[in-house]
């Protein structure tokens, strides 16, 4: 009886490992996506880009204190485009470290800009000339997204490994017992 709760804690104990494994490789990829944004869209825009009149309405600049008490500054901003046919769209920059420009720190007019847009998907957008302007540009960010992922997802991987890698182990074990015990059985049987 002892024997099969420590069979059955050790089977759920390697079920909870592979789904924490598989948690981890899950959560590593949202963080790279996060980081990088969706790097599809990215291409596309440097493929298929239409180019239209566009405006920064709206910015800001934020600081924090780092580890050893310095300032990193971090900034963003709000810029509207209209296309050919008169709709209008509004985006979120990305965040990007550092000071925001000059001219840029008390808006008080929209600054005229250039903005790219998909003529599929206008809502998927930049300033002109942010962003990869090649796709050799876009295939090294890839590869450095790629590496990052999978040095994040290490763990991951090594944990769902051994999770399932003991699952099956117990799970022969399991079948092997059963086939024993009934063989046993069918032995006594012929015996008598």
């Amino acid at each position: 009886m002892h024997q099969d709760k420590t069979k059955k804690n050790k089977l759920n104990d390697s079920i909870k490992t592979a789904i924490i494994g598989a948690l981890w490789i899950g959560g590593a990829g949202l963080f790279v996506f996060y980081l990088a944004g969706n790097p599809l869209n990215e291409l596309a825009l440097i493929q298929h880009a239409d180019t239209t009149i566009g405006f920064i309405v709206d910015t800001y600049e934020d600081v924090e204190e780092n580890a050893n008490g310095r300032p990193v500054w971090f900034h963003g901003g709000t810029y509207t485009y209209y296309l050919p046919d008169g709709r209008k769209f509004t985006q979120q920059t990305k965040e990007s470290s550092g000071r925001l420009s000059p001219e840029f720190r008390n808006l008080e007019y929209p600054y005229p800009i250039e903005v790219e847009y998909l003529p599929n998907k206008p809502n998927i957008s930049r300033i002109k000339g942010s962003g990869y302007k090649s796709i050799t540009g876009w295939l090294v960010r890839i590869a450095g997204g790629c590496f990052l992922l999978v040095m994040l997802s290490f763990p991951g991987v090594g944990l769902l490994w051994c999770g399932v890698r003991d699952f099956k182990h117990l799970l022969s074990k399991k079948i092997y017992n059963h086939h024993q015990i009934q063989f046993k059985e069918v032995s006594e049987r012929l015996e008598v």
